[in-house]
């Protein structure tokens, strides 16, 4: 008997230039994608996991970074903002002798359960909509993972990683 599950077809992550800056008018940076292709029929979770590291270096008076992700979910005929996250980093810290660097996780999770009418096609994606920065040279995102799990009936299964 063959069951009925969505299916994560596609997850992936991307590596795109970061800028200096960005603000919000601008548009927004691209990190990862997940594909997902529900069954009109089931009533089905997706847990969605995107992870990366921070590393940047700091360089004189009062260092910051600020960093506005978002998650969205796109189909064939709208696009909804799912989840809004920031990243903080700012320091009292006169960091005038050396460079001080370091290296911040950072963890975004989703579960989406409002699959049940959409019958079609689910593109989410993770993207960076603000970047702000003070005395901060070089930063990047490392070990980038994208994670889709599909929860069905109080059990996980694990379909992308």
């Amino acid at each position: 008997m063959k069951a009925n599950l969505p299916v994560i077809t596609l997850g992936k992550v991307f590596n795109p230039r970061l800028p200096n800056q960005l603000n919000q008018s601008e548009p927004p940076i691209k990190l990862a994608e997940v594909i997902l292709e529900p069954n009109k029929c089931m009533s089905t979770c997706a847990l969605l996991e995107y992870s990366q590291f921070i590393t940047f270096t700091i360089f004189g008076l009062n260092p910051k970074l600020e960093i506005v992700y978002r998650l969205i979910r796109q189909n064939k005929k709208s696009t909804e903002i799912l989840q809004i996250w920031d990243f903080l980093f700012e320091s009292a810290t006169i960091a005038e002798v050396a460079n001080i660097q370091t290296n911040q996780p950072d963890v975004f999770k989703f579960c989406d359960c409002d699959l049940q009418n959409q019958g079609e096609k689910l593109i989410y994606l993770y993207q960076i909509i603000s970047i702000k920065k003070n005395s901060v040279r070089e930063f990047e995102l490392t070990n980038k993972n994208v994670t889709g799990n599909e929860l069905r009936n109080g059990k996980s299964y694990l379909l992308y990683n």
